[in-house]
């Protein structure tokens, strides 16, 4: 996977791509969740100083609960174990989530997310993002992706 230019939330800002995860997706994002018979929103969690994703929790209709990442520059989402700061374990999410989130959001697999990173995947990244990911010694694409930089 080649990185698109601010994905990790540092460097000069990007011209000319409109910034997907934008409240108005994140709006139409949770229209789906209330019209939707087997999923609740239980949590939502904007970014932190530190992060750069939206957390939410998700219960389905067994009170199971889903925790999803959704990246706060492009609308990749993944679904972790649980949220703790720079070590994110994360999982696969069921065929029903992806439906909820349809066309809005790009699914990140965990078979991607857990790839170890290359000079391919980071490519397109501006000096300051490189810094950030060699400061923080980044390993793998999901640690790029869904960061804990600040």
């Amino acid at each position: 996977m080649i990185l698109p230019k601010g994905i990790t939330g540092f460097g000069k800002p990007i011209t000319n791509v409109k910034n997907l995860s934008t409240k108005t997706l994140l709006d139409e994002l949770f229209q789906r969740i209330q019209k939707n018979h087997y999923f609740k929103l239980k949590e939502f969690k904007n970014p932190e100083n530190s992060t750069n994703y939206y957390k939410l929790i998700l219960l389905d209709n067994k009170n199971n609960e889903l925790k999803i990442l959704i990246n706060s520059i492009f609308p990749f989402y993944c679904g972790v174990i649980d949220y703790e700061w720079m070590q994110l374990q994360f999982v696969d999410l069921p065929q029903k989530v992806h439906s909820m989130f349809g066309e809005l959001f790009f699914y990140t697999p965990i078979t991607v997310l857990n790839q170890k990173v290359n000079i391919e995947n980071i490519v397109n990244l501006d000096k300051y993002e490189i810094n950030q990911i060699n400061y923080w010694e980044s390993q793998t694409i999901g640690e790029i992706i869904f960061n804990g930089y600040d």
